[in-house]
């Protein structure tokens, strides 16, 4: 499915588009606006001089910012009935008027200098392009518990690393970053948006998403998505409670006061076969069009197409004959892990080269298996 053929399901008003790099200024500031001022975690970890270190976050997320825009992955809502504060607004298409030297400006007068018609952004980049992080030391020091959240998940999560890693593009989707500015919340864009992404990401072969949540309403859309997908809570963490050991091996509570539920999550096409959950796992994460069930001595037993590349459902076909683990399906897949009825296909039996089974991306099972 081409993903400019995927509805919005928005009100006519508002637009997805893919963001350009002439956005990076404007979805800088709706995510340094919206959690210095408006998130339960960073207003009560960094109380005083909210401006100043908006203004450092601004500078200090270029790179993080850039590199999600330049992967052509990241989206963002545009009102296009937005009526501009500023006549000189109207000839650009959209001003940010912040000017960071002036730290006088309150969170009210700053969401006034935001004069475009970008609302609400979901930044996101190819895992297999990985973060360099020499260049996010300048956002770190601007919010030093940025770092201590991903250390902390990081420690956390219990899978096996290799398990999930992309091994090329195209396979893991990494969000980073989901914001929609003060003045457009309660408007249901952050969850249209996130679904939209979900869907195009399925569209273009990704075989999961994850996504590290500070905020309540957007962990609970990604881990509860609409049907096709499945959404899983890989690791959490209470900030009241959390504990980092530093560099004396004493314990430190760097979140404290923040009352803030975070977590890590992942996001996978669900696929069904007569209603049930099948998950299969493709060698290094590649989509193939066919593959094929297997009873629990290796042989076949059924064969499934994929007939919507969207959303991974899938339909019975005739039998194939038997074919042993070790071989790749005529039609170019790899064979299940697991037996049609949800038991393991014996540990003796030859196997392709497939992820192992409950771990890593996708991470859950069949149910009932």
């Amino acid at each position: 499915m081409d993903p400019k053929t995927i509805p919005t399901h928005l009100p006519p008003r508002y637009e997805i588009r893919v963001l350009e790099p002439k956005h990076s200024d404007w979805a800088k500031a709706i995510v340094l606006h919206s959690n210095l001022f408006y998130s339960r975690l960073w207003p009560a970890l960094y109380p005083e001089h909210r401006t100043r270190r908006m203004y450092a976050g601004f500078r200090g997320a270029t790179y993080l910012v850039e590199h999600q825009i330049n992967s052509g992955h990241s989206l963002g809502v545009f009102d296009t009935e937005y009526t501009f504060k500023r006549p000189e607004s109207v000839a650009t298409g959209g001003t940010l008027y912040w000017d960071l030297e002036d730290e006088s400006p309150d969170g009210d007068t700053l969401l006034a200098q935001m004069d475009f018609p970008l609302v609400s952004v979901a930044l996101a980049y190819d895992g297999f392009h990985t973060l360099d992080m020499a260049q996010m030391a300048p956002l770190v020091r601007a919010l030093p518990a940025f770092g201590a959240v991903f250390a902390l998940l990081a420690q956390l999560d219990r899978r096996d690393p290799e398990s999930w890693k992309p091994r090329a593009e195209g396979e893991v989707l990494m969000r980073n970053a989901t914001s929609t500015r003060a003045d457009y919340e309660g408007k249901g864009l952050m969850r249209k948006l996130a679904e939209y992404m979900m869907r195009t990401a399925a569209a273009k072969g990704f075989r999961g998403i994850q996504i590290e949540t500070v905020s309540d309403a957007v962990c609970k859309v990604w881990s509860a998505p609409p049907e096709p997908f499945k959404g899983e809570i890989v690791c959490e963490f209470y900030t009241a409670t959390a504990e980092l050991g530093d560099e004396n091996g004493q314990k430190t509570y760097p979140f404290r006061p923040a009352e803030q539920r975070i977590t890590r999550v992942t996001v996978v096409p669900r696929v069904t076969l007569d209603g049930v959950d099948v998950i299969f796992r493709f060698q290094s994460g590649t989509v193939y069009n066919h593959v094929a069930l297997c009873d629990g001595t290796g042989s076949v037993t059924d064969a499934i197409t994929l007939i919507d590349s969207d959303t991974r459902h899938i339909r019975k076909t005739t039998n194939e004959a038997t074919i042993t683990m070790s071989d790749p399906h005529p039609q170019g897949g790899n064979l299940f892990d697991m037996a049609k009825d949800g038991t393991r296909v014996p540990e003796d039996a030859a196997k392709p080269n497939v992820m192992p089974a409950g771990e890593g991306l996708p991470s859950q099972k069949r149910e009932g298996g």
